[in-house]
């Protein structure tokens, strides 16, 4: 898959293999390529992906392992994705998405 996502005024071209996706799904995240956001499944909204954030996320929250963890870092950050504070906010009335907690 490939994606643009806007990030400080610049284009990113993006791409995520399926195996980086189920890699992903195995922690019980989702990439959106549409927000260009990673959500956690359980909590239902999308997670900051500066520094460490997502995996020190799934440490403290869910618990999950460091070895579960490893290279996740590198994968979250070779995606480039913008802020989820600055991402557009779905419009009233739209349809549920499927892993945003309302």
């Amino acid at each position: 898959m490939t994606t643009q996502a806007p990030s400080k005024n610049r284009l990113y071209q993006q791409s995520i293999t399926p195996s980086q996706v189920q890699t992903l799904r195995r922690l019980e995240l989702y990439y959106d390529i549409s927000y260009q956001a990673i959500i956690c499944i359980p909590c239902g909204f999308a997670l900051k992906t500066d520094d460490d954030r997502v995996g020190r996320h799934l440490k403290e929250k869910h618990g999950i392992s460091k070895k579960r963890r490893q290279k996740l870092n590198a994968l979250i950050n070779s995606l480039h994705l913008p802020d989820p504070d600055e991402l557009p906010k779905r419009p009233d009335r739209s349809v549920q998405h499927l892993f945003l907690a309302l």
